[in-house]
């Protein structure tokens, strides 16, 4: 399953970045994500819970980041096995380029499955995968709207 687009964040190229780096921002976005922390420079680990059609689990993902053009673009590739549940392998490119309302968040991404999740049916998966990165844009919106508006507050705060 392939998929690609972009979107308007009306954020400074650099505010979008540092969020695509942080950990907790991310795992806050990804719908159902219950754990995300980088364990080393380029990895990350964590746990999510998701319901695709009759299939509902807890699965963990291994995530790691590479052709990194600091400011601008990487790549990130993403594994987790589900048990019986089958498994998900993942590749997603980002690229960041500055337009007049903010930054264009530029995406795209190649997802393959196995086991139980493959028999869905590539419809019903296909439609809740445009449906999770939906879902992680607005989230991830949201929480880059939620730090910056706190740091505004803080700095026009009175001492």
């Amino acid at each position: 399953m392939e998929l690609s687009g972009s979107t308007i964040v009306p954020y400074p190229r650099d505010v979008v970045w540092q969020s695509l780096y942080d950990a907790e921002t991310m795992r806050r976005s990804i719908s159902g994500c219950i754990e995300l922390e980088w364990i080393s420079e380029n990895e990350l680990q964590g746990k999510i819970k998701k319901k695709f059609g009759p299939v509902k689990a807890t699965f963990p993902i291994n995530l790691s980041v590479s052709d990194v053009e600091e400011f601008e673009s990487y790549t990130m590739q993403g594994s987790s096995k589900g048990g019986s549940f089958g498994y998900v392998n993942g590749e997603a490119r980002f690229k960041l380029v500055d337009v007049d309302e903010g930054c264009e968040l530029f995406y795209e991404a190649g997802v393959k499955m196995g086991g139980k999740l493959a028999q869905i049916g590539s419809r019903l998966m296909s439609s809740a995968a445009r449906k999770i990165v939906g879902d992680f844009f607005e989230a991830f919106f949201a929480e880059i709207e939620s730090q910056n508006s706190s740091e505004t507050d803080q700095e026009q705060e009175p001492d």
